[in-house]
Formats: C-alpha cells, sequence, structure tokens
C-alpha cells in the first residue's frame, strides 16, 4: 500500500495526480491486521478534464507495473524507511501500544507480532511485492464502485 500511497513520492501521487493530472486524489488502503480477508482498496477521484473511466485504466495501469515490474531498490528502501518512522513514532505513545496489542489479540494473532512488525518489514523483498501483487490483485477479486454526488434538495 505504501508503495502506491505513501505520500507524495508514492507512485500515485507521483504520476496520477502530480505526472498525467488525471486525478485529484488516488490513494489506496490496506488492513493487514483484520480478523478475516481484508480488503485492498484504491480510491480516486478524477480532475474535472478526465472521466473516471480514465482514471480507472490508469489505476490498472499502476496495478499491471507492479504485476510486471520489480520495484527499484532506492523506492522500496523509501517505503520502508516510512514504515519504521511512523511505527517508532507511534510507540511514543502508550495509549498507542497498548490499543496495538489489544486489536492484535482481539482479531486472533499474538501480541508478539507487534514487536517483530519491523523486521517483517524490513525483510520485504521486491520479489515478494510483485508476487503478492500478481496473486490477489487480480480480475476475479475486483469489485468496482462510482460513487456519483446527488443533487441538494431545493436545488
Amino acid at each position: 500500500s505504501y508503495l502506491l500511497d505513501g505520500g507524495d513520492s508514492a507512485r500515485l501521487s507521483k504520476h496520477l495526480v502530480r505526472g498525467q493530472q488525471i486525478a485529484s486524489s488516488a490513494g489506496t488502503s490496506y488492513d493487514p491486521f483484520s480478523r478475516l480477508e481484508g480488503l485492498f482498496t484504491f480510491s480516486g477521484m478524477p480532475t474535472q478534464a478526465h472521466t473516471v473511466a480514465e482514471l480507472e485504466a490508469a489505476l490498472r495501469a499502476q496495478i499491471k507495473q507492479l504485476q510486471t515490474t520489480l520495484a527499484d531498490k532506492a523506492e522500496l528502501e523509501r517505503v520502508k524507511i516510512q514504515l519504521r518512522a511512523s511505527q517508532v513514532y507511534e510507540l511514543d505513545s502508550v495509549f498507542y501500544q497498548g490499543m496495538k496489542i489489544g486489536m492484535l489479540e482481539t482479531v486472533g494473532l499474538e501480541w508478539q507480532l507487534f514487536e517483530s512488525y519491523l523486521d517483517n518489514i524490513k525483510a520485504v523483498t521486491a520479489e515478494q511485492v510483485q508476487t503478492v501483487a500478481r496473486q490477489y490483485l487480480i480480475d476475479d477479486h475486483l469489485t468496482v464502485a462510482v460513487l456519483e454526488p446527488q443533487p441538494l434538495e431545493g436545488n
């Protein structure tokens, strides 16, 4: 998720928002600690000059790139540093530590996973990212939803 949507230097922002200017916003989300199978969600809003279909095609192109081209070593390292920094910052809060441990136990995972998370992130390879993209980011697992704004009452 962070490779695609981990700030201004991530792929979606770099290519779809600032580069091609297809989207005014684009992002992803994923919760690796859900009780059941999780969702990897892509979201975006096209710019005035582009359609939802064009944005969907651009998002699919980013998925295809993940599936066919290994992530650059520097790009993957940037993502790992971001995740480590975020995790270390969150550890400053005893409240957050308790929430994280409780959340892991609630979904049936051992609280010790909290301690090994950073080591697991550090060990991720570009090949693993590509394998996961090929296995899970496929049309058989895809649902597309388009939200249309509704007119306000009385206007």
